[in-house]
């Protein structure tokens, strides 16, 4: 009889090209964000919904080699937008033209970059208070975590994050500033793997990756631990359900069943 295991909500990261238009992520389902006004030290949260667009179908007694991904999705925000002009935020920064955006789930209006910037650690977001069509406010959007192995980045938003406080608009934003992706040929997509990132013998270590390619696991969270000294083990995360088999030094042997919402609810 195959003993089992279940976990807490896994957040997984993202890959984005501003030039294609891609985007960014983050995957757990989360309660709806609470809109105020936020004063200089207090915190809000924001959420990016996506969607699933493609899924990979059920994985049988799969051979996972470390830091070899397996693909399991493809996602895109709901409501993607590309930027249309370059913008100079938060002390020089510059978010180019052809940078993709999202709607942010809830009002006012909001929207979000899909991809972290090499330079931050944060996606710069606008909103538009009265749904009047101009941009009155922005607001970073941390997609940093901290673990007990240290802080980590995340390269794509999606799921909900918080932010430190608004702050009124240094230049002229409108929504006119930004197209739909629609009008783009290449779409906005990441997809989510699953990866081995441990080649210890007792347990394995597993992270759910996005990235801009199925084949590549970049940008990665929080990893979660099968023990290996009772198998064949059933487990169970907010990705999908499955069965560990083997364990060896370099790869495990799982079944997996994909279970994917990420619309946000």
């Amino acid at each position: 009889m195959a003993a089992t295991a279940s976990f807490p909500a896994i957040v997984a990261g993202a890959g984005v090209n501003p030039a294609r238009a891609f985007i960014a992520g983050v995957l757990v389902i989360w309660p709806g964000a609470a809109w105020s006004a936020q004063k200089p030290g207090t915190f809000g949260y924001t959420e990016m919904p996506w969607v699933v667009t493609e899924r990979a179908g059920n994985l049988e007694r799969v051979s996972i080699d470390i830091r070899q991904p397996v693909y399991l999705a493809a996602l895109a925000p709901e409501q993607p937008y590309v930027l249309q002009r370059s913008l100079t935020v938060r002390k020089g920064h510059v978010i180019p033209a052809g940078t993709s955006f999202a709607k942010a789930k809830g009002l006012p209006l909001t929207l979000c970059e899909t991809q972290r910037r090499r330079e931050a650690n944060y996606v710069e977001c606008f909103t538009d208070a009265d749904s009047a069509g101009s941009f009155t406010a922005s607001y970073p959007v941390s997609l940093s975590y901290a673990s007990a192995m240290g802080v980590w980045r995340l390269t794509n938003f999606i799921g909900r994050r918080y932010f430190d406080s608004k702050a009124p608009l240094a230049q002229p934003v409108a929504l006119s500033d930004f197209v739909p992706a629609s009008t783009y040929d290449d779409p906005i997509r990441v997809y989510l793997n699953l990866v081995k990132v441990s080649a210890d013998r007792s347990s394995a270590q597993l992270e759910f990756c996005t990235a801009s390619k199925k084949a590549a696991g970049v940008s990665c969270a929080n990893r979660f631990k099968l023990d290996a000294s009772r198998l064949p083990l059933r487990f169970s995360t907010p990705h999908g359900a499955g069965e560990l088999h083997d364990i060896q030094p370099g790869a495990v042997t799982l079944s997996f069943v994909p279970g994917l919402s990420l619309a946000g609810s």
